[in-house]
């Protein structure tokens, strides 16, 4: 190295002054100068970003795996967004027939406040599992731009490296089979049995086994993270985040599964008779697509992981719209303004027949429902509405009348009545009186005729009307002019909406 020299020549390497007494290296790299002056090889000289980024340091997998940090096109980094497309946190007490699929042979699961309990009777009887997963299915398989990730967080009721022979539980995105044994027919999965924890990536039902690690000895009910990382290729295996396994694909396969979609799943057999049972409580899992970041609503996403138009995890199963069963009408009842009358909508849209009597200058709730209030075993979601329909017709006959009905929306009421009030400040148990919306009127004509049909009352928000949860959410119908003394109005309401 040439001569160290504060202030030398040109010919000569400089240092800078650096703390005082201590020097560092001046150092000018090829470009230009801040004048636009091309130095050293100019820009084609100039240093470029080369880099890696660790995807596992190799404390399990025994070696340091890296991925290349790329550019595009114009220089940018490329960066990759975790889209969430599916989640849950298993903490109520029945099973969300909207979303989950259970199917078993003597062997079944149950769910608390302390998660999904698979084998809940302990089973230790040859011959008898089940399968339990999303009816959802995600994409798989995409090129590392789009890699799709599942991490499953659960625990085993014994330690993890002496399972019982004979005890098999796989847990991740795989196609659930259809016999008691229900092995997966195409997937990527963990899989816990007397050979350790493994990692198996299923091809059409050709099994490729990943790692076999038989020397983790997690202890009994301790809760651990199990993730997934699928790409076009390659699926890598990661426990509580450290790299354990992977497994890259044969190049006569386009894919490392066969599968364009997959769901996610769980299945635990005994294929012998175990000696001791063995019991798995999963208490979460997260599924996202590692790529290109998109914009969606959180109440789209809510509507993708939870279900649309459906009730929550730990709440109502089913639709949520009232008065909708199967080839059965609605008897006639009258309106009330302090609570929901047996028969009209109890529910977020549905149908209803009104007995028209109510009088005039008078709120009549036509459709109530309570979102679900948070608590440990209840999702604590909120309710977001975009838009409402309504459509009537005279049922039977009207008797006498003449009026203008006007149809008002009200959220956020802490009880049913619409008479509720606003609590003062600071009172103790604050209450909310109902928020309102005038969604439009039109005009019922004296002695309107069965089956009329009534102007359709129609609208879409740009800003969403949010409801909390425990608070109410109504559709009200006020006359002015008239009252009938009889006859009968139905009315079907669809409301759009989304959960948060």
């Amino acid at each position: 190295m040439a001569v160290i020299d504060k202030g030398s020549t040109t010919s000569q390497a400089d240092v800078v002054s650096q703390g005082g007494s201590s020097g560092a290296a001046l150092v000018t790299t090829p470009g230009y100068s801040s004048t636009g002056t091309a130095q050293g090889a100019g820009v084609s000289g100039a240093p470029t970003f080369v880099g890696y980024g660790e995807l596992d340091g190799g404390s399990a997998f025994g070696t340091r795996v890296v991925k290349p940090i790329g550019v595009d096109q114009d220089g940018r980094l490329i960066a990759s967004i975790a889209n969430m497309l599916d989640r849950e946190q298993f903490n109520y007490t029945a099973q969300n027939t909207g979303k989950y699929s259970h199917t078993f042979t003597s062997m079944t699961a149950t769910v608390s406040a302390s998660g999904l309990l698979c084998n809940s009777g302990a089973s230790t009887t040859t011959a008898q599992g089940f399968t339990f997963g999303t009816f959802a299915e995600f994409p798989v398989g995409g090129p590392d731009e789009a890699v799709t990730y599942c991490e499953t967080a659960l625990s085993l009721s014994v330690v993890s490296n002496v399972i019982a022979s004979g005890v098999t539980f796989d847990v991740g995105m795989f196609r659930r089979g259809a016999s008691t044994a229900f092995l997966g027919t195409d997937g990527v999965y963990f899989r816990f049995s007397s050979a350790g924890i493994q990692g198996v990536a299923n091809n059409n039902a050709t099994e490729t086994v990943a790692f076999t690690n038989s020397s983790l000895a997690f202890s009994a009910n301790d809760n651990h993270r199990y993730g997934i990382a699928i790409a076009e290729k390659t699926v890598y295996f990661f426990i509580d985040d450290v790299l354990y396994g992977r497994v890259t694909t044969a190049l006569a396969n386009p894919l490392v599964v066969r599968s364009p979609t997959l769901p996610w799943s769980l299945r635990q057999t005994n294929g012998g008779t175990p000696s001791t049972a063995l019991q798995v409580t999963v208490t979460s899992y997260f599924v996202s697509n590692r790529g290109p970041e998109y914009q969606a609503p959180f109440s789209v996403v809510g509507n993708r992981t939870l279900g649309s138009y459906q009730g929550l995890s730990g709440g109502t199963m089913g639709s949520l719209a009232g008065n909708v069963a199967n080839n059965t009408q609605p008897s006639a009842a009258v309106a009330s303004n302090t609570a929901l009358t047996a028969n009209l909508i109890s529910g977020l849209g549905g149908t209803c027949l009104e007995t028209d009597t109510l009088a005039v200058n008078t709120d009549g709730i036509i459709m109530s429902y309570q979102v679900p209030a948070g608590a440990i075993s209840v999702q604590g979601r909120r309710l977001v509405v975009t838009g409402i329909r309504i459509d009537s017709f005279i049922q039977t006959a009207l008797t006498g009348g003449g009026y203008n009905d006007r149809f008002i929306l009200c959220w956020g009421h802490t009880a049913v009545s619409l008479a509720t009030a606003e609590s003062a400040s600071f009172a103790t148990g604050t209450a909310k009186a109902p928020r309102k919306h005038i969604l439009g009127s039109r005009t019922v004509a004296s002695g309107a005729v069965a089956l009329v049909q009534l102007s359709t009352i129609s609208m879409t928000w740009a800003n969403p009307i949010y409801v909390n949860p425990n608070e109410f959410i109504a559709l009200a119908r006020r006359k002015v002019g008239t009252a009938p003394s009889a006859g009968v109005v139905q009315h079907c309401v669809t409301l759009d909406y989304g959960w948060e």
